[in-house]
C-alpha cells in the first residue's frame, strides 16, 4: 500500500467517523431511542469500543499522546 493509498483510507475513515458523530447528534435532536447506536456500531465494527470501565479522561489522554508523537515527527 502506498502512502497515497494510506492517506486516502485515513480520509475515508475520518469521513465515516464524522458522519456517525453527526448522525448521533441528529438522533439526539430527534429523540431517537438509541442515538448512540450510530457511533457504537461504527466503533464496534472496527474493534474500537472502549473496555468496560474505561475512563473518558484516559481515552482522551491516549489520543493527546498520539497527536504529540505525530507532531514530533
Amino acid at each position: 500500500m502506498t502512502d497515497h493509498d494510506r492517506l486516502a483510507l485515513l480520509a475515508c475513515e475520518h469521513a465515516a467517523l464524522l458522519a456517525c458523530a453527526r448522525a448521533t447528534f441528529a438522533a439526539i435532536e430527534r429523540q431517537e431511542i438509541d442515538p448512540l447506536g450510530y457511533l457504537r456500531d461504527h466503533l464496534a465494527q472496527r474493534g474500537q469500543l472502549p473496555a468496560a470501565g474505561a475512563r473518558p479522561a484516559q481515552l482522551l489522554a491516549v489520543a493527546d499522546r498520539l497527536a504529540l508523537v505525530e507532531v514530533a515527527r
